[in-house]
């Protein structure tokens, strides 16, 4: 898959980046509507880098400004968050403690080190309804 966006360095960036990034939606060369945050190890394995991004069609050319990745073919256990119509931030947070702290560690899969992890966000995602969802993909060892 090849996504591209708006990377920022860190993740307490990235409700910053999305608001940036949503309005420029749909860009030309974007194979779907489908959006992604990718998070992965910073340059140097130090820290995080988060992508806000979407999948640019074969052949396409990224938009000014935006970075492009190329993500492998990969494993991953997938957890849906189904949203409660509040805040997204904070819900989002908790899903981080309970996937990463819980869930992942107690699923009896090896979590892939140095292999980005994805939010997956549906079309038409709205985080303020009641409803909406997110899922997370975390990669696996194969």
């Amino acid at each position: 898959m090849h996504t591209e966006g708006l990377p920022t360095a860190n993740l307490t960036q990235s409700p910053a980046l999305w608001g940036e990034f949503a309005p420029r939606l749909p860009f030309p060369g974007q194979a779907d509507s489908w959006t992604f945050g990718v998070c992965f190890a910073g340059p140097g394995g130090k820290g995080v880098h988060y992508i806000a991004g979407a999948t640019l069609a074969d052949g396409a050319s990224a938009p000014e400004g935006f970075e492009v990745i190329e993500l492998p073919p990969q494993a991953y256990l997938v957890f849906r968050q189904v949203l409660n119509g509040g805040p997204l931030h904070p819900q989002m947070q908790a899903a981080v403690r309970e996937i990463w702290g819980e869930r992942g560690p107690n699923s009896g899969c090896a979590l892939a080190r140095g292999v980005p992890d994805l939010e997956v966000y549906p079309d038409n995602f709205e985080p303020d309804r009641a409803g909406a969802w997110v899922e997370w993909w975390i990669p696996v060892e194969g």
